[in-house]
């Protein structure tokens, strides 16, 4: 009988060991693919300020995130409504298409914003629009090559 126990209880402490080995890797496995998008985000927003010379001083990188996950979003309703409104606009002229890149936001201020989107062919295109009325308007297009 003792020996039963004695099997038994190995038994049940090398599952629940194999159960924690598994979820531990099956958790590095998913923070290790985000890591690799958060580095994708970060070299197409370095990728867009160099090919635009944007001054990296006064404007204020937001990703697209940043404007529906409320528990990270550090801009206001309002700001982040503008944002959305700016991102539609752009959908709905097809300017971001599938196939694109997520844009990346640059808020200079209340009062601007520019919207930096790398498309599959390698050029980026900055937007900007003026966000200081109640319903923003789009100032200016401009489509360049990506820098590298």
């Amino acid at each position: 009988m003792n020996k039963k126990k004695l099997v038994s209880r190995i038994g049940l402490c090398v599952g629940a060991l194999a159960l924690v080995l598994i979820v531990g890797y099956s958790g590095s496995a998913f923070s290790d693919s985000n890591n690799k998008y958060l580095d994708k985000e970060y070299s197409v927003k370095e990728s867009i300020q160099r090919s635009f010379d944007l001054d990296n001083q006064g404007l204020k990188p937001i990703y697209l995130r940043d404007l529906f996950d409320d528990s990270i979003a550090t801009e206001s309703d309002e700001v982040r409504s503008k944002l959305i409104s700016c991102y539609k606009m752009l959908r709905q002229e097809n300017e971001i298409a599938q196939g694109d890149f997520k844009p990346i936001f640059y808020l200079d201020g209340k009062e601007k914003v520019f919207i930096g989107v790398l498309h599959p062919n390698d050029s980026i295109t900055l937007t900007e629009f003026d966000i200081s009325k109640d319903k923003p308007e789009k100032i200016d297009k401009k489509v360049k090559e990506a820098a590298k």
